[in-house]
């Protein structure tokens, strides 16, 4: 208990110093403003953006390439700070410039020395260190969310509702540059070279439809299990014919969940993921990075949400990350966690959305639970 009390007065004191430091960039901020003269931004041939994100998030950056696209299409040069996973997600972008890697210690010099004319912080983080890159990098415009008492914001944006979609939030961006919102699509360029090494695999097993099942996330309660996953497997074997299946992950982690005849590649990076994704013809995730990619190229998906929690602003995460596209189908998950949940609602999704001309019969398809021992066996 004393180790506990100690944890927490010292949490305390780091808040409070950070606090007291915020406010001293506050007070240097109003004094910049009074003393500094902004640039005229209306005579330049292109305003240069960086859309700053400090994680390492690939939900999150594939639901800003919206904003990205519309802002390119717009005239800007839009460039963008995250982790390596970000960078790679990028790589084959052509509407997002550059791609600036997050080092807590050198980026606030680093990005000042590009002379940003517009910066965009979508996020509600408040901790000193954030807020010191934001007044570091000194854009003539910088926007924020709930930001109206940080002077180093030039527009703050006031908005926080946990039911509405996270894209309408994006378009508050466009709104205020006066850029047109409407038709906020997600779009992502991808490798052929990824493209030639899924399909040179595929190309001999004359497959007719092809699922794409993403079992592990970065969180623990979000997980399918094996047995989840077997039984999945076993229902589509069991009962279709000519149907490949494609398990998405990193390959040292989802090598347990092998059964005889699935795929996996031993390339894991996101980009060859969002390749395998638009290679699909339906997708079965409990991982929101997956949905948003499905959501890109317009998949069949079976998306699985619990009732996780957004860490800085503790609202619900279901409905902001939905993926709100039609060829979605969401499933609520009111386990604590997504492996204690059964897989029959799972494949009831699946029977309705696989074609009916690949049953093997002209039979109901036969459901797991009467399944033989010696079927369930086949794929341990």
């Amino acid at each position: 208990m004393k180790g506990f009390d100690y944890r927490k007065k010292h949490r305390k004191l780091k808040q409070d110093i950070s606090n007291i430091r915020i406010s001293f960039l506050k007070l240097r901020s109003l004094i910049r403003k009074r003393v500094s003269k902004k640039i005229d931004l209306k005579d330049k041939p292109q305003l240069k953006v960086l859309i700053l994100r400090t994680g390492d998030e690939i939900g999150d950056a594939v639901i800003l390439t919206g904003l990205a696209k519309k802002l390119h299409d717009a005239g800007y040069q839009v460039n963008f700070l995250g982790g390596k996973s970000c960078e790679n997600l990028f790589s084959h972008t052509d509407f997002v410039y550059k791609v600036f890697l997050y080092d807590r210690d050198r980026s606030p010099r680093r990005l000042k020395r590009e002379g940003f004319d517009i910066v965009i912080d979508l996020n509600d983080i408040l901790t000193f260190r954030r807020i010191n890159l934001i007044y570091k990098i000194n854009a003539n415009i910088t926007i924020g969310f709930n930001k109206s008492r940080y002077p180093m914001y030039s527009d703050s944006i006031e908005f926080m509702d946990k039911d509405i979609h996270i894209t309408e939030r994006y378009k508050k961006v466009l709104d205020l540059l006066e850029i047109d919102s409407a038709n906020y699509e997600y779009s992502l360029g991808i490798s052929e070279e990824d493209e030639k090494i899924i399909c040179d695999k595929l190309s001999s097993k004359r497959f007719n439809y092809l699922i794409a099942l993403n079992p592990l996330t970065s969180s623990l309660d979000k997980n399918l299990s094996k047995r989840q996953v077997e039984e999945i497997i076993l229902f589509i074997r069991k009962n279709y014919q000519n149907i490949g299946i494609i398990l998405i992950g990193k390959y040292e982690k989802i090598a347990e969940f092998q059964t005889d005849g699935c795929i996996i590649f031993p390339e894991s990076t996101i980009s060859f993921a969002a390749a395998m994704v638009k290679n699909a013809d339906l997708i079965i995730t409990p991982d929101t990075s997956i949905v948003h990619l499905s959501r890109t190229f317009n998949k069949k998906m079976i998306a699985l949400y619990n009732n996780g929690r957004i860490e800085e602003t503790g609202f619900l995460a279901y409905n902001m990350w939905l993926p709100d596209y039609e060829n979605a189908t969401v499933i609520r998950v009111n386990t604590p966690n997504i492996c204690e949940f059964s897989s029959k609602e799972i494949i009831d999704k699946i029977k309705d959305i696989i074609p009916s001309e690949l049953l093997k019969s002209s039979e109901q398809p036969q459901a797991v639970a009467n399944l033989t021992q010696e079927d369930t066996l086949s794929v341990a």
